[in-house]
């Protein structure tokens, strides 16, 4: 198709008022078959859409958070090698890092519509990386609690995937 085809393709498809102008439509140079689907996949490209960049950007952050997220329970039969801890204090290491994760959900979503998706998000990157690479350290029980308790700030980012979508 051509430009003109894929924008009246585009419009047909979204019932958008035909009097909107072309530059407000944003279809990049994606060509879309005759029901207005994608026929190609173009990510990295330059002539892209900012939208569809952004959103893989967004999805393969909220990845690695998630990685991160659930990655020290994970390690945990390994960390019981070095550092020995009850049962009550697993439990409690793993409520404390549910429960940062519910304050921080609830701060990092009134963040979004302060600074924007895109600084809250660097924003939660850094300080769970902090404790993440932390937890290699760790000495005592009390030290894997605290930082478990900060590595569930990392779980905020489903917010901020949710606020950009």
């Amino acid at each position: 198709f051509k430009h003109a085809e894929r924008v009246q393709c585009w419009e047909h498809m979204n019932h958008i008022n035909p009097k909107t102008p072309k530059r407000l439509l944003n279809v990049g140079s994606i060509a879309v078959n005759a029901h207005g689907r994608a026929t190609q996949f173009k990510i990295f490209s330059k002539t892209s859409s900012f939208h569809v960049r952004n959103f893989w950007i967004t999805t393969v952050s909220f990845w690695i958070c998630f990685f991160v997220w659930f990655g020290n329970l994970n390690l945990l039969p390994w960390i019981l090698k070095d550092v020995p801890m009850s049962q009550s204090r697993i439990a409690l290491s793993k409520m404390l890092l549910t429960l940062s994760t519910v304050i921080f959900r609830v701060i990092i979503g009134d963040l979004c519509d302060k600074i924007g998706a895109r600084y809250s998000y660097i924003l939660v990157v850094v300080m769970s990386m902090i404790p993440a690479c932390l937890l290699c350290t760790i000495s005592s029980s009390t030290a894997y609690i605290v930082l478990n308790f900060f590595v569930g700030i990392v779980g905020a980012s489903f917010v901020i995937t949710q606020y950009h979508t």
